[in-house]
């Protein structure tokens, strides 16, 4: 046989090949999952509005976004309330924020209305979460913990720099750059604290 009839039968026989393909293997394909969004709202030309007036329970609660460097509240029916523009830094959560700068003596954290509402006399970086509000030093090797009005809980410090940070309703959990994870509860108390030890 010569080179173009063997071209001639492996061209038929891919071309049956593919043929059969496209009729067998052919399926429809599942039904991929995806969102839609129920509002959405631009930030920065949206007017801020007061919250509506609803009975409590009624599911329309505050909530806090942080995009780019606006930080602020919206309701769950898509009406925002709050925004601010970050000039360094800042921290939202929990029906409070705090904007913050490398220099300052102490932080200031308003409500969703703009009025202040605590101020701690604690230098550092502030972060709101939904158990408390911390205070990380500007080295990063030691945290404070203060509750919503203010009052320190506990403060720890290390030689060590925090790498990670965890908090719930019963206590907080930090990673420190050797290694070491301390968990520390709701009151204070140290619970646990090891290093994992390496491969001898």
């Amino acid at each position: 046989m010569n080179a173009k009839k063997i071209f001639k039968y492996i061209l038929i026989i891919v071309l049956c090949v593919l043929v059969v393909y496209l009729f067998v293997a052919v399926r429809p394909l599942n039904r991929e999952l995806s969102f839609k969004p129920e509002w959405t709202i631009d930030i920065y030309s949206s007017q801020i509005s007061l919250p509506p007036e609803k009975e409590p329970g009624d599911g329309d609660e505050l909530i806090p976004f942080r995009i780019g460097n606006t930080l602020g509240f919206v309701t769950g029916s898509g009406v925002l309330v709050n925004r601010q523009n970050l000039a360094y830094d800042g921290t939202v959560g929990n029906n409070l924020y705090c904007l913050y700068s490398q220099t300052q003596i102490k932080s200031d954290f308003y409500g969703t209305d703009g009025k202040l509402s605590v101020s701690i006399k604690d230098s550092g970086f502030p972060f709101i979460t939904d158990y408390g509000i911390y205070v990380f030093s500007p080295g990063g090797d030691s945290v404070a913990a203060y509750d919503f009005q203010g009052n320190l809980v506990w403060e720890r410090q290390s030689s060590d720099v925090i790498t990670a940070f965890n908090d719930s309703e019963s206590g907080t959990i930090l990673g420190y750059s050797n290694g070491q994870l301390t968990y520390i509860d709701k009151n204070g108390e140290t619970v646990f604290s090891f290093i994992p030890g390496g491969s001898q």
